[in-house]
């Protein structure tokens, strides 16, 4: 037995010698199903509001495409990742793509590139007070509460 991530298991399914595993990694409680973040620093956040409302505006019109033309998101998938296009189809079929980015999640996920050496230095503490929902609030037209603030 293996346990592979996407777009491996895809293919192992497509093949037909793969199986799903019966354990939902976007439930877990370890890192979550987060797929993405965007991050700048804050003198560059600061300097230039504008230019960062543009990059989450845009992060956040791609979702919104991807999620209403799956057919296309796996067409540019497989073209960019030298893929078969039905491997790439069944690797985002049970992707869930939303801007809902849970601070807790965003907290594990740094604890969790600090413990494997991927950051120097474990922030995990210092998030709350620097990470800003201000910019996908906007572009989402939702609260921070309904994209994670106190999830």
């Amino acid at each position: 037995m293996a346990v592979v991530w996407h777009p491996f298991c895809a293919q192992a399914i497509v093949e037909g010698f793969g199986a799903y595993p019966t354990l939902d990694h976007n439930r877990s409680k370890t890192v979550g199903g987060l797929i993405s973040v965007l991050a700048v620093n804050r003198p560059f956040m600061e300097k230039n509001r504008d230019t960062v409302q543009k990059l989450v505006n845009s992060y956040v019109s791609v979702l919104e495409l991807a999620r209403k033309d799956t057919g296309r998101w796996a067409k540019i998938y497989a073209e960019k990742a030298g893929l078969p296009e039905n491997v790439a189809a069944e690797s985002i079929r049970t992707t869930k793509l939303d801007p809902i980015m849970p601070l807790e999640s965003i907290k594990r996920i740094s604890k969790f590139l600090s413990d494997n050496g991927v950051i120097t230095r474990d922030v995990s503490g210092e998030i709350a007070q620097h990470y800003t929902y201000d910019f996908l609030a906007k572009a989402t037209g939702k609260s921070p509460e309904q994209l994670g603030i106190k999830q």
